[in-house]
């Protein structure tokens, strides 16, 4: 293996895309597109896709590579084209961000462009961000989807609004009206946790982030003597606990209003 070879390999933290490359499957997108996807642009490197960022027309886009084995085309991909990706999500306004422009594929994998956006930092955590993820949820459950990780490296912000930059691990709540997976919620509320605690008591985010790792009703006594834990939020994680698969989404959403009146500033 050349230097460079060796060098661009580590480009990729994803088994499967560094596959890919070793096998020389990406040869003909860094033929067409290496002098803008290189190591010195490139900018994050995850499970599943490698991001390289890229100015074009006065802003900035990132160009994201993902394997065709992502878990979006078990669920929503017949043909498991980019073609597919872009139409199914950029649907989804206005949540999730759209797909700019597919500049390559083949059988394996894909590339596709994005606008930047600002990833959610901790410290910008407010009342806005918190609204607009509590609302982002009603969306996917109102449309059957769910993405469980939700946490902070995986949303974005463009002009106050918040976005799903990362969405290859989309999948399908329910199955003929049925929820699939009883712990479908535990990610969920765990991400939540994080971000409630975040806006009313950043010092007890690692504590409580720990404790809903395997929530119970123990977390939940703890969490309802809390005060600085909405209540309303202590009688969302507590029915999605109880209910789990049998959860009703009207509920849920109902329940995630009440969440989003009282940071809003409207007591419950």
């Amino acid at each position: 293996m050349s230097s460079k070879h060796k060098q661009w390999s580590q480009m990729f933290s994803s088994i499967k895309l560094k596959q890919l490359y070793e096998q020389g499957y990406m040869d003909e997108l860094f033929e067409r597109h290496g002098n803008l996807m290189n190591p010195e642009t490139l900018v994050a490197s995850g499970g599943d896709t490698t991001v390289f960022l890229v100015s074009r027309d006065d802003a900035q886009y990132v160009i994201k590579i993902a394997p065709k084995s992502i878990r979006f085309f078990k669920h929503f991909g017949k043909n498991r084209s980019a073609a597919e990706i872009k139409k199914y999500i950029n649907r989804l306004d206005p949540y999730f961000l759209p797909v700019e422009e597919d500049i390559y594929e083949n059988d394996y994998l894909f590339a596709y462009t994005q606008k930047k956006c600002h990833i959610i930092k901790s410290k910008k955590i407010n009342k806005n961000v918190v609204a607009e993820i509590f609302r982002l949820i009603q969306f996917m459950l109102v449309n059957n989807i769910l993405l469980t990780d939700l946490a902070p490296h995986n949303l974005g912000v463009i002009h106050k609004k918040v976005f799903i930059f990362d969405y290859h691990g989309l999948h399908r709540l329910m199955k003929d009206g049925v929820i699939k997976r009883d712990d479908w919620w535990r990610r969920l509320a765990r991400n939540l946790t994080r971000f409630i605690c975040g806006l009313y008591n950043p010092h007890k985010r690692p504590e409580y982030s720990a404790l809903m790792q395997s929530c119970d009703q123990q977390v939940i006594k703890k969490m309802s003597s809390d005060p600085d834990i909405p209540k309303v939020f202590t009688q969302l994680i507590n029915y999605l606990l109880t209910e789990q698969s049998g959860a009703s989404v009207k509920v849920i959403c109902t329940l995630l209003e009440g969440c989003i009146s009282h940071i809003n500033g409207k007591k419950n």
